[in-house]
């Protein structure tokens, strides 16, 4: 019902009771990107979190979920763990900003660059016997 009280142990209460604005905001935002067929990429603590929160919610969104990067920060390989996700880059970065999510996103975009890209064999004419 509209305005009740989430139920004590659901993910909705550890949001209400745990979480802060940015963190509902990002859970919604994980939530709305798998209701839409998007993916949401997950840069340090407080995105992965959110993720963990939205999984938890909706459990079809975890193949939606990409990790875009390892913060240093223990909760984060964590958090990463839980949703078992491995992530892009390693770096040790800790700028925030979602620096890591635009550095990831960077590479996908050249992975998916160099898959569109790519021949068959019948196309490239490589024999396979």
């Amino acid at each position: 019902a509209a305005g009740a009280a989430p139920r004590s142990g659901s993910a909705l209460a550890a949001l209400a009771g745990l979480g802060g604005g940015e963190i509902a905001l990002l859970t919604g935002l994980a939530l709305g990107a798998g209701r839409y067929g998007l993916g949401y990429v997950c840069d340090g603590v407080i995105a992965t979190a959110a993720a963990a929160i939205a999984a938890a919610i909706a459990p079809d969104l975890k193949p939606r979920l990409i990790a875009g990067h390892l913060s240093p920060e223990p909760a984060h390989a964590a958090l990463l763990a839980h949703l078992g996700l491995k992530p892009i880059l390693d770096l040790q970065m800790r700028l925030g900003e979602a620096s890591g999510a635009a550095a990831a996103l960077s590479i996908l975009k050249l992975a998916a660059a160099s898959h569109d890209g790519m021949h068959t064999f019948a196309e490239a004419g490589v024999s396979t016997s």
